[in-house]
């Protein structure tokens, strides 16, 4: 009988949902950072918004506002 290295449990532990944002898509309106509740969205230099993983909590704020697309939930490991 072989063992697992990792339970299931422990590896969906290390999942965290977090927002995206396309830098091919953001045109800079500023829109996601005005509704991010944790002021987890900073405008870059060039004119896109960037989120901060650490402050985001995957509420889905900026998916929502964004009419051109460019923000999206995503699964990153840690």
């Amino acid at each position: 009988m072989g063992h697992c290295a990792r339970p299931a449990f422990f590896e969906k532990a290390m999942e965290k949902q977090v927002a995206f944002i396309d830098i091919n898509k953001c045109i800079g309106c500023g829109a996601c950072i005005e509704q991010c509740p944790m002021k987890g969205i900073k405008m870059q230099v060039g004119w896109h918004s960037k989120v901060d993983s650490e402050k985001c909590i995957a509420c889905g704020n900026c998916v929502e506002i964004c009419h051109r697309h460019a923000a999206s939930l995503i699964v990153i490991h840690s």
